[in-house]
């Protein structure tokens, strides 16, 4: 029998709650990991929330991988949900506790995987 795809679960997903999509710019120069949180600059260009920038504000949550090392390129993104702080990717040395509360504002919750109620 011939193998076809491997499933390899994200768990990005964190809850229950409904996630919103949409298609996103992500800006040049970086490899989007699922799970990369990005905020929105003002030419609507997203890049990874980076709190040592002027980056500090969640927008989205990349939910495919996302090459754009060479140029700028577009990606779908959640804009709305419960993920697992562990399968989370920020810029710089930022953790999910630092974009805690951005993102619940945003309607995004950081849960734990084990510990849903940690929002």
């Amino acid at each position: 029998m011939r193998t076809i795809g491997v499933f390899k679960p994200e768990n990005l997903i964190g809850g229950s709650m409904h996630c919103a999509t949409a298609f996103i710019t992500l800006a040049a120069g970086v490899i989007y990991p699922v799970g990369a949180v990005v905020a929105k600059r003002p030419d609507g260009v997203c890049c990874l929330v980076d709190s040592a920038t002027e980056h500090k504000e969640v927008y989205a949550i990349v939910s495919e991988l996302v090459d754009a090392t060479d140029e700028s390129k577009g990606g779908p993104a959640y804009l709305t949900g419960e993920f697992n702080y562990h399968s989370l990717t920020f810029g710089g040395a930022d953790t999910w506790e630092i974009h805690r509360e951005s993102a619940r504002k945003n309607g995004m919750f950081f849960v734990g995987a084990s510990l849903p109620s940690d929002i």
